[in-house]
């Protein structure tokens, strides 16, 4: 399945797992957890509706239970929402790479951020069998 054409200016420089660290960097640059949170859920929004209209491909679903849990889904819950949608299992492996590319990128670095999502990735091997 294709993926849908760029709809927004910013998914240039944001979309994809590729721009991960693009994505990290809006903390540096002076979001606050204001920002932050309306953002995220304009991008929950967005992939709800993308993946309601038949976009069901991993990356998306790996992006929003990520936006999920970051607006405070637990990550079991965050997983098991997806997890109903009956997803490939290349699912998880999506989802471990963009939270590893985080967590290289200094998301959460030493914080409670960093080690929720550090528990999301061992959720993650855990359901999806990686290792």
């Amino acid at each position: 399945m294709a993926l849908p054409r760029q709809t927004k200016r910013s998914d240039a420089i944001t979309r994809g797992v590729e721009r991960t660290p693009n994505r990290a960097m809006l903390r540096a640059v002076g979001f606050n957890d204001h920002d932050f949170e309306t953002k995220l859920r304009g991008v929950r929004n967005e992939l709800e509706r993308q993946v309601n209209a038949g976009r069901n491909d991993s990356w998306a679903l790996a992006d929003l239970a990520l936006v999920n849990f970051l607006l405070g889904s637990s990550a079991d819950h965050a997983l098991t929402d997806i997890e109903q949608r009956n997803v490939h299992a290349s699912f998880y492996e999506a989802t471990h790479t963009v939270i590893k590319n985080l967590l290289s990128e200094g998301l959460g670095s030493g914080g409670d951020l960093g080690k929720h999502l550090e528990e999301f990735q061992r959720l993650l091997k855990r359901k999806g069998g990686l290792t």
